[in-house]
Order: structure tokens, then C-alpha cells, then sequence
């Protein structure tokens, strides 16, 4: 049914034109996720070469460390068991004993062949082992010539010469020997790696070799598809994995920069990608222990992103293929949305010229299906709101008779909220006044914290000044410590002059003794030759003057002796009593040594509790300082919550303006209840023109 609607015109649409953009769009819009896929994939090219790329790098270097800790581990074994027999008597008595017999000579180059021949078992990758010396037969566990002037000859030799001179020369590894390959017959072609040894005299040297077999079958694990790997010597020998291709005679790794950054580097292991040939590699190399050889290794780049290689190929014939896809799917797709959105236009079309009894058909099962329903069911559905506006305007006019009242009540309550606004106002103003005096005392206790921390600083400048005098009674006492030694060593000196002269007062003493009984023994002579003159009558009267003198002479004598021997022994009684004096003196000066000891320790202990002490009154003085800073904080805070106070009686005050500015509007909206109530009378009037 129509009612008395104004009729509208609308725009027909450009159908070719806006089919052919619904088109494209589409079309665009799956293809754009084809670009995504497209993107993903070279995303995924990069992430998985370079995933490939690492693991390869780790694999590689794993692999290369754990050869090159078991090489290494095998040199060191080599070492060890070449320290070994030279250390053995049984080698000494051989090649540096002159002073044996032949035949302890022979049972000593049996023993010592013994244990070369034993080396081939005991020690891994021992191929063989040479000894000689200086005017001996060489000792070997291999069948090679036997010459006691192989010594001379090899240091007739640029490498013996070498070693020789060398005095700070003791061992080393090297790629050849070829005084051992030439003259004794050893083939170079049967080892890999060779020890050289100088006794620590000069006069014998050892070769032990590595079996190049065993060092290609190290190789071999380390080898990677396509890779070069090789054991390069400090001489430049290189040894090749059995499948390691090689180009010529030239060597691959010693003519390469990046071979000879490694040997002159520090570093005992590391990587790089390098350009050879016009080919990108990677180069993983490991240094040998102490040997002076490295583990290298030279790996194609191609190789290393051939499956990477492989998905990137595939990301891209699948990509094509999805945007063939998208594209045919887009133009299915559109073409049959185009022809649905005709038709539901056309009787959209009805629908706006007033005709709600259009329905919107359509033979598609997906949204636009569910699209036209509802569109018909809309149609429908202002069909019933027609009849049902009419009825809802009468129920406006009667909500618009109950606002009325009800505003009249909000204006009772916007009355009641401007007095309780008012009230907060008040408070607001007395919290303003409150925070004003928290501010004032808060001052007092800045200005308090200011007091206590320049008390602070001085106390902090006091204690420095206690620590320098700790310091220089330190020092004191330390020289003192020092003379004191002097003193004890002075004391001894003169205690040792004194025991001297002590024992030498002993001596003389002694001597006193002897003159005594020869004293004695001369007045006893006299006295018989007294005798003897006084027998003789007048012949011997002369003789007897002579006698009597010298009885004479021995009587005085033994007086000077007893004078000497009193003299004497007042000396010693003064020797034994200035001894006890400077033993008891060297006593004191070592007890005041003690105590002087006690006196550093104690300053030590001073200094150590003043240095605690200076480091805790750093610890005040900085949190003191800090409470000053905390103090100007606080200050702050309290003068913001004064200017917040404020801020809110101001709040307060403008919320009662605002209240009596609400209260006013109410006045306003039960004017505006009135009109409302009239204009759904209107409203009521103007739906009676539809006719549903």
C-alpha cells in the first residue's frame, strides 16, 4: 500500500564500468595475497639459506674440533713417549755414556729397539721411529740403512745446520725430513707428520712420524661433498682427504691470504667466507696443540645452499601457479556477484518510489542470499513499523507528561547538590590553610637537615685529619722498627766482641798458668843449683850468684804472673758481667722489638678501624646529603598538594556555580518536557497520513 510520499529519483548505475572495477578489485585483491606468498617464499629462501648455512658452519666446525682434539691428543701421546724412552737409562747408557763396555752397549740398543718396536702398538698412528747420535748406530723399528756416521752427515745438512745452531732449539713438527727420507731411506710418501727431537746436549736427535694413512682417515671424517680438507704443516706440506679434488702439483691452502691471516693470528680456530677461483667458499680452520700444523678446510658455498636452492625453485612455480589460480577464481567469482547486485538494484529501486510490497529473489546459496532475505524481511519489517509509530507516538506524549514531572523533581535535587557542594568548598578552603602551615614547618625541618649536614662535612673533615695522623704514626713507628733492628744488630756485634774476649781472657789464662809452673819449676832449678854451687866449695860460688839470681828472677815473675792473673781475672768477671749486660740489653731491644711489632699492629689495626670508620661517615654524609635532596623533594610535594588544595576549592567553588548553572537548565528542561509533549502530538498527526 502507498501512502502520500514524495517521489525521489535515483542514478542509474554504469553498469559496464562498475562490473569491469568489481572486477578488477577482486582479481586484485586475491592477487595481493599471491604477492604475500610470493614474499614469504623469498623470506623463506634467505631464512633457510642461511639456517643451512649455519648449520653447515656448526656441523663443519664441530667436526673439526673433534679431529683436531684427537690429533692433537695423538701428537701429545707422540711427545710423550719419544720424553719417555729418552728419559730411560737404557737410552742414556747408549748414547751419551762413554765410560761402558761394549756389551752393556749392546743390551742397551736391544732395549731401547725393543721399545721402538713396541711404539707401532702402543702408541696410535706411530708409523715409525728414529734415533741417532753422535758415533753410534741408529736405533729404529723400521728396516732402513744402519750407519754410525748418519749424526755427521746430518748436521752437515741446511736442516741439521739449522737445528743445530739453534741453541734454544728442543723440538719441533714438521711436513718432511729429508735427510731422513734421502740418506736413511724412509719414504716420505708413508707419513703425514714428522717430531724432531734435540737432546738437551746436542748429540742425538729423534724422528717419529705419523702414518699418513691414519691422518687421510682423519681427513676423511672431516670431509664435506665438494669440500677441500687438508693437513697443512709449518713447513707447508699439505695432506688431502682421499676425495678432495686437486687441481695441478701447486698446494691449495698455503698460497691463500686467508690461510696465512690464520697463521699469523691469534686465534686457535675460526671461519671466513672467501672467493677461490671465482667460487665462494667457506674456510674453517683449527690449529694443532703446539705442532705449528692446522686442519683446514675449504667448503663450496653452492653446496651448502643447494636445497635451499631447491625450495626457492618451487616457491616459485607454485607462486605462478597461484596467481593463474587467484585470477581465473577472481573472474568466476566477480561475473557472478556482478549479475546478483543488478538485480537486487532493480528492486531497491522499487523500494525507494514508495512500493514496500518489492521482494528481493535470487538463485545464489551463499550471502547474497541470505542478503535478499533479510532486504525483503526489512521491507516487511517498515511495513509493521508504519502501524506500530502510531501507536508509539501516543506513548510519547504520555512519557513526555511524566518528564515533565520528572524534572521537576531533578530540580529539587539540583538544589540540595549545591548545598552539599557549597559545604566541600569549605572544606576544600580549610585543608588549603592546613597544608599552608605543613608548608612552614616543613621549612623548619629543611633548614634543620641543612644544620646536620654541614655538622656533617666537618666531622667527615675531622676524621680525615685523624687518618693522616694514623698515617704518620705509622710511618714513625715503622722507622723506629727500623733502628730498632739496627740497635739488636749492633747489640749482637758487640755481645759476639765480647764472647770473643771472654774465651781469649781464657786463653791468656791459661798462658799465665803455664808461666807460673815454669816459674815454679825455675825456682826449683835455682834452688838445686844452689845445692850443687854450695858442694862445689869455692869453685862453684859464682855459679851459686848466678842461681840465686835467678831464683830471684823466677820469684818475680811468678809475682808479675799472679799480678797478670789477678788483672786477668778482674777482666773476666768485667767481660762476664758486661756480657749478662748486653745479653740483657739484646734482650730488652728484642723485647722492645716485640713491643714496637704490637705498636704497628695496634696503628694497623687504628688505621684499618678509621679507614671502616671514614668509609661509614662517608655513608651519613652521603645519606644525609640524600635526606637534604629527599627534603627539598618533600617540600616540593607539600607545596604541590597546597597549590592541589587550592587548585580544588577552586574546583569547588566553580562545581557550585556549575550546580546553579545545572539547577537553571532544569528550568530549561521542563520547558522543553512541555514542547516535546507537544511536538509527539505532531508527530501522531503526521502518521495518520500513511495508510499500512
Amino acid at each position: 500500500m502507498k501512502g502520500d510520499l514524495p517521489e525521489r529519483t535515483v542514478p542509474k548505475s554504469k553498469n559496464d564500468s562498475k562490473i569491469r572495477s568489481l572486477r578488477s578489485k577482486l582479481i586484485i585483491s586475491f592477487l595481493i595475497p599471491v604477492c604475500f606468498i610470493v614474499a614469504l617464499g623469498g623470506f623463506s629462501y634467505r631464512q633457510v639459506s642461511r639456517a643451512m648455512m649455519k648449520q653447515y658452519e656448526l656441523t663443519a666446525n664441530d667436526t673439526m674440533q673433534a679431529s683436531n682434539n684427537y690429533f692433537s691428543m695423538v701428537t701429545k701421546n707422540v711427545v710423550q713417549h719419544v720424553i719417555r724412552i729418552v728419559s730411560t737409562s737404557d737410552y742414556s747408557t747408549y748414547f751419551t755414556n762413554n765410560h761402558v763396555s761394549d756389551l752393556e752397549k749392546n743390551a742397551s740398543f736391544r732395549s731401547v729397539k725393543v721399545d721402538l718396536i713396541n711404539s707401532g702398538v702402543t702408541v696410535d698412528a706411530l708409523r715409525s721411529i728414529v734415533m741417532i747420535g753422535k758415533d753410534r748406530n741408529p736405533i729404529t723399528n723400521q728396516n732402513v740403512k744402519m750407519d754410525p756416521t748418519f749424526f755427521e752427515q746430518f748436521l752437515k745438512t741446511p736442516e741439521g745446520k739449522k737445528l743445530e745452531e739453534d741453541k734454544k732449539f728442543q723440538d719441533t713438527w714438521l711436513g718432511y725430513h729429508a735427510f731422513a727420507d734421502e740418506v736413511m731411506g724412509l719414504k716420505k710418501d708413508s707419513y703425514g707428520l714428522a717430531y724432531i727431537r734435540k737432546s738437551s746436549n746436542g748429540k742425538t736427535f729423534v724422528f717419529a712420524d705419523i702414518d699418513k694413512a691414519f691422518i687421510i682417515s682423519m681427513l676423511n671424517d672431516m670431509y664435506l661433498d665438494g669440500s677441500k680438507t687438508a693437513l697443512v704443516s709449518r713447513d707447508g706440506r699439505e695432506v688431502y682427504a682421499s676425495k678432495t679434488v686437486k687441481k695441478g702439483e701447486k698446494n691449495i691452502f698455503t698460497e691463500l691470504d686467508c690461510y696465512k691471516k690464520a697463521v699469523e693470528g691469534a686465534a686457535e680456530t675460526g671461519y671466513s667466507y672467501e672467493k677461490v677461483h671465482g667460487e665462494d667458499y667457506l674456510f674453517l680452520y683449527h690449529k694443532v696443540g703446539k705442532t705449528g700444523a692446522m686442519l683446514c678446510n675449504l667448503i663450496p658455498k653452492s653446496r651448502m645452499v643447494a636445497n635451499a636452492n631447491a625450495i626457492g625453485k618451487a616457491t616459485i612455480a607454485f607462486t605462478l601457479l597461484a596467481a593463474i589460480v587467484a585470477i581465473l577464481i577472481g573472474a568466476y567469482i566477480s561475473s557472478g556477484i556482478g549479475n546478483t547486485i543488478k538485480r537486487i538494484l532493480k528492486t531497491i529501486n522499487q523500494a525507494s518510489e514508495g512500493d514496500l510490497t518489492a521482494r528481493f529473489t535470487t538463485k545464489r546459496n551463499d550471502e547474497f542470499k541470505v542478503l535478499a532475505m533479510r532486504l525483503s524481511h526489512m521491507l516487511e519489517n517498515m511495513q509493521e513499523l508504519i502501524g506500530e509509530v502510531s501507536g508509539v507516538s501516543s506513548s510519547v506524549l504520555g512519557s513526555a507528561t511524566v518528564l515533565s514531572k520528572t524534572s521537576d523533581t531533578m530540580l529539587t535535587c539540583s538544589k540540595e547538590v549545591s548545598e552539599a557542594v557549597n559545604e566541600m568548598a569549605t572544606g576544600a578552603i580549610k585543608q588549603v590553610t592546613e597544608a599552608d602551615i605543613c608548608v612552614r614547618q616543613m621549612n623548619e625541618l629543611s633548614n634543620r637537615i641543612g644544620d646536620v649536614v654541614v655538622e656533617t662535612r666537618r666531622i667527615d673533615e675531622v676524621f680525615e685529619k685523624t687518618k693522616n695522623k694514623v698515617d704518620n704514626g705509622i710511618e714513625v713507628v715503622n722507622d723506629l722498627n727500623k733502628k730498632s733492628r739496627a740497635t739488636i744488630k749492633a747489640t749482637s756485634v758487640i755481645t759476639n766482641g765480647i764472647e770473643r774476649l771472654e774465651s781469649k781472657s781464657i786463653e791468656i789464662e791459661k798462658i799465665i798458668q803455664v808461666i807460673t809452673d815454669i816459674s815454679e819449676q825455675t825456682d826449683l832449678l835455682s834452688l838445686n843449683a844452689s845445692i850443687e854451687a854450695a858442694r862445689a866449695g869455692e869453685a862453684g860460688k859464682g855459679f851459686s850468684i848466678v842461681a840465686e839470681e835467678i831464683r830471684k828472677l823466677a820469684l818475680k815473675s811468678m809475682e808479675a804472673v799472679n799480678q797478670i792473673s789477678e788483672v786477668v781475672g778482674s777482666i773476666q768477671e768485667e767481660t762476664k758481667e758486661t756480657a749478662n749486660s748486653a745479653r740483657n740489653a739484646g734482650q730488652m731491644i728484642e723485647n722492645q722489638k716485640e713491643a714496637l711489632a704490637n705498636t704497628i699492629d695496634a696503628f694497623e689495626t687504628i688505621n684499618v678501624n678509621m679507614n671502616k670508620l671514614v668509609q661509614h661517615m662517608s655513608k651519613i654524609k652521603e645519606q644525609v646529603e640524600a635526606m637534604e635532596t629527599e627534603k627539598a623533594d618533600t617540600l616540593d610535594s607539600i607545596q604541590d598538594i597546597s597549590a592541589v588544595s587550592q587548585q580544588s576549592a577552586a574546583s569547588a567553588q566553580q562545581i557550585n556555580a556549575t550546580t546553579q548553572s545545572q539547577t537553571e537548565e532544569m528550568f530549561e528542561l521542563s520547558g522543553s518536557a512541555d514542547k516535546m509533549a507537544k511536538d509527539a502530538s505532531l508527530l501522531q498527526n503526521a502518521i495518520q497520513k500513511f495508510t499500512v
